[in-house]
């Protein structure tokens, strides 16, 4: 067998492993993912510029419904062709698609610009190689897709040419071959600014002073301050000059001023693409305010901030009147019951407890929220929500609190648990009393009243100082009648004497908590899963029973809180997310930016509703507007497109557009039409005519 085996070896000489490692280095990346074949058109090819179209697609499957493209640009040494916005003087690419077969529509991307300053004149645009991307929508998904662009574009050295030309490219079932578009598209993505807030930098706001000689841009960054850049979408009637960058002594904060060359009118909103080098985003419907005096800081004068704050406090006092604080309502039913037999002073420290608890939870709100800011997260009223833990926690809270207030626990627990947890249900005890004005303020969350929206948004756009004064005064209004019946405690005594009928009011109360405990119940199916819901209700009944039939204490409790424990956090352990909930009907499209810019420049008119199922107010304004008869008829028109987004899950798309039009809470309605391209937002709570109204205007 020796000498067999060494008859018919034959030694690899050093050449020869040489040649057999290059072929498997080329095999290898031949079969790579990024050596995936793609297509690409026939160049043009002129002294300045090369053109071509690419694709990310080698051919048309019978499944294929969009496709990847790309328009391809090299210029030539020192020349350089425009943005979308191209500053003082130029012209950005056009292109016009209308010979091509089977296109149902395209969505141009626009890369990161840069800026040119020659002769004084300053410019947006590209130099040396850049690929936009492009969104190809198919009329007939999986029928063969022949593409015709015409193109028409201005590249600038010295003297600025015109170039018209046609590229061609055709795909269908028969595979094409082209090796590096893929690779090139795929590259050339991070180059796109994101829709909307990223976690390098943030916008704080836009504001032009009293002379309307200058834009101030205000930009905190926790990376890359030195190399912050600010491309405006320069307006039919203002140009802005070379902008000027201001360091504020925190080294995280500048303020980018852009000089007014030719001023008529700003239209209001403005667009601005800010770039630090390494990420670029895109931040659209910006409002600009208007007759404030610029300084590092960037305060409102007196009034402004003082409207402001008014329009906190006012917010906050409706809260008390909206549908969905209702357990609140509950609570401060619940707080006065048994109170006539208390002192004035003691009435007065119960509800100026209560006050104090709502307070602070919107102090440690406004905490919370500034610190998602800091580390780069996106924020949005209400959004705890959207948390399954969250929710978990707030059920279990409910269900023992209406168990105990059912008498249910005053059987199954220890008398020490028993006296803490009646204290907690506000009978006695001042910690009790701002416990309850916290737990109030929590649930009180889903809302978004009028006037608060706006508060809200300023608060979080402003931050420091200003915003924790405007949480404040959200929760001096909420804490109003607290605060009232504290200054008053003479009105406890308008409530009916103590007496037997007030074990049927526990009840009723106990079952109406049951009742809004179900309704969470019902968020975390929503957001989670069925299973989910059985999980932790079974482990809050294992929970509660252990209390009864474990005689050892100490095992007694370790059972106890390991079971409250896992009932609260069992999310995080068994997830089974299935995108159960959904907002929609027959007649409203989903929520999709990108479809809304298309459709309003075709003439058409779009009315988006943003919702959740956490969201009360969004339900009211549905059941009784949205929904109505009139509104139903006016929305069903031919012209009108019905987008509806839904939140009750976590959506970055639909917080980058809340945060683009000045919202961190919904409900939210925005109207675009020919008329109204940056959008007619609507009020909080809406009206028939209120909308009726603005879907006029838009046309």
């Amino acid at each position: 067998m020796a000498e067999c085996f060494n008859s018919n070896f034959k030694p690899i000489t050093t050449l020869n492993r040489i040649i057999a490692y290059i072929l498997v280095g080329l095999i290898s990346i031949f079969l790579s993912t990024n050596f995936t074949l793609g297509a690409t058109s026939k160049p043009f090819i002129s002294k300045e510029v090369v053109a071509k179209l690419i694709t990310a697609e080698n051919k048309i499957s019978s499944n294929t419904r969009t496709i990847s493209a790309g328009l391809s640009i090299t210029l030539e040494k020192d020349w350089k062709t425009y943005w979308r916005s191209p500053g003082q003087v130029g012209l950005p690419p056009e292109i016009n698609w209308e010979k091509s077969n089977n296109l149902l529509h395209t969505k141009f991307y626009w890369p990161t610009p840069e800026r040119f300053q020659e002769f004084e004149i300053e410019n947006y645009g590209y130099s040396n190689k850049v690929i936009f991307p492009i969104n190809i929508v198919l009329k007939n998904p999986g029928k063969p897709l022949l593409l015709i662009a015409n193109i028409s574009m201005l590249v600038c050295k010295d003297v600025c040419i015109p170039k018209s030309f046609t590229l061609k490219l055709a795909l269908s079932e028969v595979e094409v071959t082209d090796p590096l578009s893929r690779k090139e598209l795929l590259s050339n993505l991070a180059t796109i600014p994101i829709d909307g807030a990223n976690n390098q930098f943030k916008l704080n706001s836009v504001f032009i002073d009293p002379d309307k000689e200058s834009l101030f841009i205000e930009i905190q960054s926790l990376k890359n301050i030195n190399e912050i850049h600010v491309f405006p979408e320069t307006q039919t009637d203002v140009v802005f000059d070379a902008p000027i960058n201001i360091f504020d002594q925190d080294k995280n904060l500048t303020t980018v001023q852009l000089p007014i060359f030719d001023y008529k009118k700003i239209n209001n909103p403005i667009a601005l693409t800010i770039s630090n080098g390494e990420i670029a985003s895109t931040y659209k419907n910006l409002k600009i305010i208007e007759s404030i005096k610029h300084s590092k800081s960037n305060t409102f004068d007196g009034n402004s901030f003082a409207i402001i704050i008014f329009f906190a406090f006012v917010g906050g006092l409706i809260l008390n009147v909206m549908p969905c604080v209702l357990p609140v309502l509950l609570i401060k039913i619940n707080s006065v019951i048994n109170l006539q037999s208390h002192s004035g002073i003691n009435i007065r420290r119960k509800f100026i407890s209560s006050a104090f608890g709502i307070i602070s939870f919107m102090w440690i709100l406004n905490g919370l929220l500034f610190l998602i800011q800091t580390m780069g997260g996106q924020i949005g009223w209400g959004v705890q929500f959207q948390s399954p833990i969250f929710l978990s926690f707030i059920i279990v809270i409910l269900i023992i609190f209406s168990i105990n207030m059912l008498g249910g626990l005053e059987i199954i627990l220890p008398q020490k648990f028993n006296t803490k947890l009646y204290q907690l249900s506000n009978t006695n005890g001042l910690t009790g009393d701002f416990l309850s004005g916290c737990f109030a303020a929590l649930l009180a969350t889903p809302c978004s009243a009028p006037f608060l929206g706006t508060a809200v948004a300023f608060a979080l756009t402003l931050g420091g100082l200003k915003s924790l004064i405007i949480f404040s005064f959200i929760g001096l209004g909420l804490a109003s009648p607290y605060l009232i019946v504290a200054m008053a405690p003479r009105l406890v005594m308008f409530f009916p004497r103590p007496g037997k009928w007030m074990k049927a009011v526990k009840n009723v109360l106990g079952v109406m908590i049951i009742i809004t405990a179900c309704w969470f119940s019902w968020l975390l199916v929503s957001i989670e899963s069925i299973q989910s819901l059985l999980i932790l209700q079974i482990a809050l009944l294992i929970a509660i029973l252990s209390l009864k039939f474990i005689k050892f204490n100490l095992l007694k409790y370790t059972f106890f809180l390991t079971f409250i424990i896992f009932s609260v956090s069992h999310s995080t352990i068994i997830t089974s997310k299935n995108n159960w909930t959904d907002n929609l009907n027959d007649s409203w499209e989903a929520f999709d930016t990108d479809q809304k810019d298309i459709l309003v420049e075709s003439g058409k008119l779009v009315f988006i509703d943003i919702t959740a199922d956490w969201c009360l107010t969004c339900k009211a304004n549905k059941l009784l507007v949205l929904d109505s008869s009139y509104v139903e008829m006016a929305l069903n028109k031919k012209n009108i497109v019905k987008m509806r987004g839904d939140w009750t899950q976590k959506n970055s798309k639909i917080l980058n557009f809340l945060n683009e039009n000045g919202r961190f809470g919904i409900p939210f309605n925005i109207v675009y039409g020919p008329s109204a391209k940056s959008g007619i937002m609507l009020p909080e709570i809406l009206t028939s005519e209120v909308v009726i109204n603005a879907l006029k205007n838009a046309e």
